[in-house]
């Protein structure tokens, strides 16, 4: 069952956002890293999401970093002016790795 609030969202996502002076240092890796225990510990989620804009490079780079697989490109309600990427992570792939 999705609880989601809109009908469109996928579920609970990781996201992560850095001041530039920060870029480059691993630490999108690291804080997302985190943010997915919290997700799989604390919320008992079964999978996880990452919505990235399409030329958004360096978060794409940190949810392949963090196993996230692409599932799916849309158009969300909350962002209607371009399409996201949708990239998903199983309880069951973060544990493996």
């Amino acid at each position: 069952m999705n609880a989601s609030p809109r009908h469109d969202w996928s579920g609970i996502e990781v996201g992560w956002a850095l001041h530039p002076d920060r870029w480059g240092l691993g630490q999108a890796t690291e804080v997302g890293a985190e943010s997915v225990m919290h997700g799989f510990d604390e919320f008992a989620e079964s999978q996880l999401f990452s919505c990235i804009l399409l030329d958004d490079f360096r978060p794409i780079a940190a949810a392949e970093r963090l196993g996230f697989e692409l599932v799916d490109t849309k158009i969300l309600s909350n962002h209607p002016k371009e399409p996201n990427r949708i990239w998903a992570l199983d309880r069951n792939t973060w544990i493996a790795s």
